[in-house]
């Protein structure tokens, strides 16, 4: 589920209600809801809050850091790690990336902690999944016309960058720069 709305300090960005299946109890229905946020880097951008189903209210939980901007995320195969993508132009100082920040989630405490991030090539992330296999992530770069296959360790952890497929097309990214560059 996908919804925008405006705030004060900006969009927020509702992005997914799938951190864990629904729990029953005592006649309500709770799951978790994940709210990543279009931030400025040094305010917490992602959120838990306890959903219930039944009177449709929410209560926050948790914050994390999980950088600038963590527009789109996804799952470990065992949903204890969450995988997000820092969608920029230039990351950790690097031109022409974007990020990616991996978080861990405490199921019993409900509190998210951040254990890596890394630079992403090419800029402008816009989509992240996962492989069957739970060895590979893969990031779509918008601005930069390509896919970055990264790596993860036996615990879940990107390793590294092991390859990026680019697609040829001609123009400008949303970042500003020739597509045809990279």
């Amino acid at each position: 589920i996908y919804l925008c709305f405006m705030k004060s300090y900006g969009f927020l960005l509702v992005m997914s209600i799938v951190l864990s299946g629904f729990s029953c109890s005592g006649g309500k229905m709770n799951t978790p809801l994940l709210v990543g946020t279009f931030n400025k880097g040094s305010d917490n951008g992602l959120f838990l809050y306890d959903f219930n189903l039944k009177e449709g209210s929410v209560k926050p939980v948790a914050g994390s850091d999980a950088g600038i901007n963590p527009a789109f995320f996804c799952f470990s195969g065992k949903g204890d790690l969450i995988y997000t993508i820092n969608e920029v132009g230039t990351y950790n100082g690097i031109d022409k990336s974007g990020g990616l920040t991996t978080l861990k989630y405490d199921r019993n405490s409900g509190q998210i902690q951040k254990l890596s991030d890394m630079a992403v090539p090419n800029g402008g992330p816009c989509h992240i999944s996962i492989s069957a296999d739970n060895g590979f992530l893969f990031i779509a770069n918008y601005d930069g016309g390509s896919v970055a296959v990264i790596t993860l360790d036996e615990g879940g952890i990107p390793e590294k960058i092991s390859d990026t497929i680019f697609y040829e097309k001609e123009g400008k990214g949303r970042f500003g720069y020739d597509r045809r560059d990279n």
